[in-house]
C-alpha cells in the first residue's frame, strides 16, 4: 500500500468522523451532552480528548517524594540550560546552509539540522504504526514531566488532554497559569525544562536499550546462524507447499552462506550476477530420473513435462564410452537437491558422477534456498523478486513460542524514540512562541538582566524581539524543508 493510499484512508475516516459528528450535533442533545461528559471534541481532521482521570495518580506520585523530584528537575533545568545554545546553533545553522549554495547541493558534506519526518517520504510508509505510537509516547513522557514538576511545585493541574491532528498524535497538559506565574523563577525553571528534560532521559534510555539490544536478546536468540523470515508479502513467489514460511531459518542460497541480513542481500545480488549454478549429480540418479535424452534442448521438455516441474539439463560429460547423451528432462527438485555439490565442470565431480547445467531462459535464475531442519526450497524466476517480497531478520529464535519479530520490532521502537524525543529536544528549546522556549527565555532573560534591567518595558521588548527571531527562522526553515523535499522536486520534473 503506497503512502497516498494510506493517507487518503486516514482523510476519508477524519471525514466521516466530522460528517456524522456534524449532523449528530445538530439532531442530537443526547450525542452533545455525551461529548461533554466525555470530554471530547471533534473537529476536521483533529479529535480532541481531556480528561482529569489521571490528576490523583500523578499527584500521588509527585507527592510522594517531594524533595526527590525537586533535585530531579533542578538537574533537569542544568541539562536543559546546557543544551539551549545547542538548539540556537542548530537552527543558526540551518538557516546559514539555506544561504550557502555550495553547501546546500554538496551532499557529501554533513552538518548538523533538522529534518521533517513524514511517512511515505523519508520514513516507510509500513512503519507508519511505528511512527504513531513513539511519537504518542515521546509526547505523552514529555507532558508528564511538566505535569509531575507542577504538582511538586504546588501549582494546580487541571487535567491531561491527547489530540489526533490527522495522523499525528500530541498530549498537552493544563495548568493554572495564574500560580505558575506567581512561583519563584527557580519553580517555573522546573516546570518548564521537566517536558524537555524528561524527552532527554527517555532518549538516552532508547539509546542505551538500543545498544545493549544484542545483549539482552542472547537468552532467547541465536545470532550470526542464518536468517529468519520475519514477513512474506502476498504476492510473493516463494508461497506455496515447497516454499518458504515465515519463522524459517535461511542458512544458504546456493553456494552461499546466509549468517545475517548483509549476507542475504549479498547472496541474493551474487544470484543475479552470477550465471546459474551446476551440480554433480550421481550417474544412478539419473538413470532412475529419465528414460529418454535428446540432441536438441528444443526438444527436451515439452509443456506436460515443465508443469511437473522438470526442467532441461545440459549433461556437461560427453565420452563415447558413456551411455547418456547430452539433453534430458529431468524433475528439477529431485536433482537439485540430491546433489552432491556445486560444480563448473565435470572434473570437479566424482568418477561416478556428471556436472549437470540446468538450461533456463536468459534472465531466469534459479535459486536453491537451504533451510535448518526444513527441505530446500528450489526458485525458478527472478531473483530481486525474493528481496522484494520476504523480509528476513537477524533474530533466529531458540524457543518455537518465540518470533523474531519480537526483537526486530523492540530495535525499531528504539530507534524512532531516539529520534523523536531528541527531536523534541531541540524542537522546544527553539525560543518560539507557544514552545517550552517561548517561557524558559522568559525566566532566563529575567534572571541574567534582572539587576541591569531598567524597567519592564525593556525586559519585555528583550523577550519579545528573540522570540520573534527564533518563531521566524524556525518556520521560515520548516517552509523551506517542505518546499525542498515536495515541491522543488515536482516543479523540475514538470520542467523537464
Amino acid at each position: 500500500m503506497d503512502s497516498l493510499t494510506v493517507f487518503a484512508f486516514f482523510g476519508l475516516i477524519h471525514c466521516l468522523l466530522y460528517f456524522i459528528h456534524t449532523i449528530l450535533t445538530s439532531y442530537s442533545i443526547i450525542y452533545v451532552n455525551k461529548l461533554k461528559q466525555l470530554q471530547l471534541g471533534i473537529e476536521f481532521l483533529r479529535v480532541k480528548w481531556f480528561t482529569s482521570a489521571f490528576n490523583e495518580s500523578i499527584k500521588v506520585c509527585a507527592k510522594a517524594k517531594k524533595q526527590f523530584w525537586h533535585l530531579w528537575f533542578d538537574v533537569g533545568v542544568c541539562v536543559t540550560l546546557l543544551f539551549l545554545p545547542v538548539s540556537i546553533y542548530i537552527l543558526t545553522q540551518m538557516t546559514i546552509n539555506i544561504f550557502n549554495s555550495k553547501q546546500i547541493e554538496n551532499d557529501d558534506k554533513e552538518s548538523l539540522s533538522l529534518q521533517l519526518m513524514v511517512p511515505g517520504f523519508n520514513i516507510p510508509i509500513n512503519d507508519l504504526g511505528y511512527y504513531i505510537f513513539t511519537l504518542f509516547i515521546c509526547s505523552t513522557f514529555h507532558e508528564l514531566g511538566h505535569a509531575i514538576a507542577a504538582i511538586s511545585e504546588d501549582v494546580r493541574l487541571y487535567g491531561l488532554g491527547f489530540f489526533l491532528a490527522f495522523i499525528v498524535p500530541v498530549a498537552y497538559v493544563q495548568l493554572c497559569n495564574d500560580k505558575l506565574l506567581s512561583s519563584s523563577k527557580r519553580s517555573q525553571l522546573r516546570i518548564m525544562c521537566a517536558g524537555i528534560w524528561h524527552n532527554c532521559v527517555l532518549s538516552a534510555v532508547a539509546l542505551i536499550l538500543l545498544s545493549w539490544g544484542t545483549s539482552l536478546y542472547k537468552p532467547f536468540y541465536f545470532t550470526e546462524t542464518g536468517v529468519s523470515v520475519r514477513m512474506m508479502t502476498t504476492n510473493s513467489p516463494l508461497i506455496g507447499v515447497t516454499g518458504l514460511t515465515v519463522s524459517d531459518t535461511i542458512y544458504k542460497i546456493n553456494d552461499c552462506s546466509v549468517k545475517n541480513d548483509k549476507d542475504w542481500s549479498n547472496c541474493i545480488l551474487s544470484s543475479i550476477q552470477k550465471p546459474n549454478p551446476q551440480f554433480c549429480v550421481s550417474k544412478g540418479m539419473l538413470q532412475k530420473s529419465v528414460n529418454y535424452a535428446y540432441s536438441k534442448s528444443s526438444d527436451c521438455c515439452d509443456d506436460h513435462s515443465k508443469q511437473l516441474g522438470h526442467l532441461c539439463f545440459d549433461n556437461l560429460r560427453h565420452l563415447k564410452n558413456d551411455n547418456l547423451t547430452e539433453f534430458r528432462c529431468l524433475p528439477a527438485r529431485a536433482i537439485i537437491t540430491k546433489s552432491s555439490k556445486f560444480c563448473s565442470s565435470n572434473e570437479e565431480c566424482a568418477d561416478n558422477e556428471n556436472c549437470l547445467k540446468p538450461l533456463v531462459e536468459n534472465d531466469t535464475k534459479i535459486v536453491q534456498i537451504k533451510r535448518k531442519n526444513k527441505l530446500d526450497v528450489l526458485f525458478i524466476g527472478y531473483p530481486i523478486d525474493i528481496s522484494r517480497t520476504v523480509l528476513v531478520s537477524n533474530w533466529v529464535s531458540k524457543f518455537t513460542l518465540l518470533s523474531s519479530e519480537i526483537p526486530e520490532t523492540l530495535t525499531l521502537i528504539y530507534k524512532y524514540i531516539v529520534m523523536f524525543s531528541s527531536g523534541l529536544v531541540v524542537i522546544n528549546l527553539i525560543p518560539c512562541f507557544y514552545f517550552d522556549g517561548h517561557y524558559i527565555v522568559n525566566v532566563v532573560v529575567y534572571l541574567t538582566f534582572k539587576f541591569t534591567l531598567g524597567h519592564q518595558k525593556f525586559y519585555r521588548i528583550t523577550c519579545l524581539t528573540i522570540k520573534i527571531i527564533g518563531t521566524s527562522l524556525l518556520f521560515g526553515n520548516i517552509f523551506y524543508m517542505i518546499f525542498s523535499n515536495f515541491f522543488s522536486p515536482l516543479y523540475f520534473n514538470v520542467s523537464r
